[in-house]
């Protein structure tokens, strides 16, 4: 029996279609390099003093298998613990996790405690939180590292603050001055 124009639901078949084109695939290629990258980082991360490593607002299975390659002495087992930290990284956007590297004193010439390094904090937290790509995954990470994060008192602080401008002495630097002194002194 033949089928006739009529007998077929064309605009099904469109909405079809237009599904089928906002698929996006990703090469191997590019999941390599992806995976590449996620290990340079990764292998950043493992030199890092872990004073400097616990304000990036890691969860604490990453931060856990970070601290557990520090600590290894032998090469082989060592590299494997890199690609596992590489592996839990995945959670993490690639692009964010760069930017956050650059921000970070790889040399470790400044003590955990000072007010270099806090201040330092404070002003990689806002320029987090002041992007609108990161705002939401910052706000989650502070969350989970101290409990007495107060997220809707951030975000009112965050739009009295202008971009682009220098934060210090702000009520929202205030607010994270003493978030992250608790935090070191705990």
């Amino acid at each position: 029996m033949a089928r006739f124009k009529k007998d077929f639901d064309w605009d099904q078949i469109a909405r079809d279609n237009q599904a089928d084109e906002e698929i996006i695939y990703v090469s191997k290629s590019e999941i390599k390099r992806d995976a590449k990258d996620y290990r340079k980082i990764a292998a950043q991360l493992v030199e890092l003093n872990i004073t400097k490593i616990i304000p990036l607002g890691f969860d604490n299975a990453t931060l856990d298998a970070i601290k557990q390659a520090k600590v290894m002495k032998n090469m082989e087992a060592k590299r494997r613990q890199i690609n596992f930290v590489a592996k839990q990284l995945r959670k993490y956007d690639l692009e964010e996790l760069s930017l956050l590297l650059k921000e970070t004193d790889p040399t470790g010439q400044v003590a955990a405690g000072s007010d270099v390094q806090l201040d330092k904090q404070i002003r990689v937290t806002i320029d987090r939180l002041q992007q609108p790509q990161f705002q939401e995954r910052a706000l989650d990470s502070l969350e989970r590292q101290d409990p007495s994060f107060d997220r809707a008192k951030v975000l009112e602080l965050l739009a009295q603050t202008k971009a682009g401008e220098d934060p210090l002495n702000t009520e929202l630097w205030n607010y994270f001055f003493a978030l992250f002194r608790n935090r070191i002194s705990k």
